[in-house]
């Protein structure tokens, strides 16, 4: 086991116990240094890190990164005990891929514990997903479990935000409880009903598509009818993200410099017809997933990508933005609720 310099603000012991779970891989645990002194202008604001060193756990072939953070000054490096011989089976049991940590903080006369949601990739090969390959590679991804059907996803920071970077690809089944014109569906060439078991591969690189109620997980939101959301909206994220209404969506534009330019840096670097290819500057990864056009047919695949929102318009409208292969924008609309678009969650 490989300690790295120990952070004083976390109480990380309990975390290496339950993860070390392949005592034969590793030798004894070297002494802890002394706690460091507290850092100054000590703040609660913010505890998810950018910049974190870690704890690398290795077994076998296998590494995990437990990451901590950067509050408080280092404390002195504990010594290293003598190598160990490997075990026989070795492995690591369990899911030791962090979705959260506790963190325990003292700011003045405070005790506060936060629980943080940035989790690393290192984990995670590059090719696991065929999407990460079009995706920024530079970009500081995170990632994260959908405990519902295992698929992971990257996620990215962008100004104060949290955001999925891939569109989300979850499966929810038989919607008809939720009105005659509700589906989730991958891009195809046809009609809906041709379509409905093919091109499971565009699904695996754009994402599902989804009529607005299925996006909304509510059968009141049906073309038609007039649910009137309030508040956030989990619909069919994950747990701990929601879809975004208008107003996150144009604070995601107002930090990569305006909504009139966000289609130039938020769009992949490829896939889009024409080369009307993004930068992909801050890891959004946009891809050119086009929609279902309500009864009518698949349409505008390498030419447009649509994004619900959980504003309402009217009974038969929702309010998307859309990202265009002959635009550097990204422009407001409102489109039918039975029209099915790709979805991206946001961070609660």
């Amino acid at each position: 086991m490989n300690l790295n310099k120990l952070k004083p603000s976390f109480l990380l012991l309990s975390l290496v116990v339950g993860m070390a779970v392949c005592a034969a891989c590793s030798g004894e645990d070297g002494a802890a240094g002394p706690k460091g002194e507290d850092g100054e202008n000590c703040t609660l604001s913010d505890t998810t890190q950018s910049d974190r060193s870690g704890i690398a756990i290795t077994c076998g072939d296998e590494v995990r990164v437990v990451w901590n953070g950067t509050d408080g000054k280092d404390g002195d490096k504990g010594k290293t005990g003598p190598s160990g011989k490997d075990g026989e089976p070795c492995k690591l049991t369990g899911d030791t891929t962090l979705t959260e940590i506790k963190i325990y903080m003292q700011c003045g006369d405070e005790d506060k514990v936060f629980i943080a949601s940035v989790s690393s990739c290192t984990a995670y090969p590059d090719d696991k997903k065929p999407n990460w390959s079009l995706m920024n590679a530079d970009a500081d991804y995170s990632c994260f479990k959908d405990s519902r059907d295992d698929q992971v996803y990257r996620a990215v920071k962008i100004g104060k935000q949290l955001w999925m970077a891939e569109n989300l690809n979850y499966d929810p089944g038989d919607v008809s409880k939720l009105g005659k014109d509700a589906w989730s569906g991958c891009y195809a060439e046809g009609e809906k009903d041709v379509a409905a078991d093919s091109s499971d591969k565009n699904c695996t690189i754009y994402g599902r598509l989804y009529t607005w109620e299925v996006a909304m997980n509510n059968g009141d939101c049906a073309f038609g009818s007039e649910c009137k959301p309030n508040g956030v909206t989990q619909g069919i994220c994950p747990d701990g993200w929601h879809i975004p209404d208008v107003d996150e969506w144009e604070t995601l534009w107002l930090a990569v410099g305006g909504a009139s330019t966000a289609g130039t840096k938020l769009k992949s670097t490829s896939g889009w017809d024409n080369d009307g290819n993004g930068e992909d500057d801050y890891g959004f990864a946009v891809l050119p997933a086009g929609g279902f056009i309500g009864d009518e047919d698949f349409d505008l695949f390498g030419k447009q990508s649509y994004f619900w929102t959980s504003n309402e318009d009217t009974e038969k409208d929702a309010f998307d933005w859309i990202f265009d292969f002959k635009k550097t924008s990204a422009d407001k609309y409102n489109d039918y609720k039975n029209y099915g678009n790709s979805v991206r969650c946001v961070k609660d």
